[in-house]
């Protein structure tokens, strides 16, 4: 069996001067070399939309069409899955608890993101801070001195509504 993998590997010469790469079966017609296959990879996010006291909607995009999921929860043991094939990904996490951290991934096809953690809107309203700054690409090393263009200021969190689809 090793004989083989190795006459495959090697095209059958004793030396591994010049390795042959595999080949592999594509959509289209005939062989290719792996080498020249494209893998997908998640090319923005994941970032959090639409959220409230029991609902998260997690969105990444990635370069080729692919189908959806979201792993959640402690040890990553729960998770949504979408089949649809497309490249704007969103999944709705539904059942969560209200004020509570959970921490999440998402997948396309073989590429997983990182860990990262969300917290739903809390049950009651809540004290919170924010910051907003405006980015329009020019002048950068101005703003970053004068620090024009950032506003923050003091709220109060409310119970959003969120339009059902």
């Amino acid at each position: 069996m090793l004989r083989n993998l190795w006459n495959r590997l090697t095209g059958g010469r004793k030396t591994s001067r010049q390795v042959r790469p595999l080949k592999h079966r594509s959509l289209r017609s005939g062989l290719e070399p792996l080498e020249e296959r494209r893998l997908l990879s998640i090319v923005k996010g994941p970032y959090l939309q639409q959220f409230d006291q029991n609902n998260m909607v997690v969105m990444w995009e990635t370069d080729m069409i692919s189908t959806s999921k979201v792993e959640y929860g402690t040890g990553l043991t729960q998770s949504v899955t979408d089949s649809s094939l497309v490249k704007i990904h969103e999944v709705r996490v539904s059942g969560l608890s209200a004020g509570t951290e959970y921490p999440y991934r998402v997948a396309s096809g073989p590429d997983v993101s990182d860990t990262f953690t969300f917290r739903t809107a809390p049950s009651q309203p809540e004290d919170f801070r924010f910051m907003v700054y405006g980015d329009t690409r020019t002048n950068y090393n101005d703003r970053s001195l004068t620090g024009s263009g950032c506003t923050a200021g003091r709220a109060r969190t409310t119970t959003p509504t969120i339009p059902s689809r």
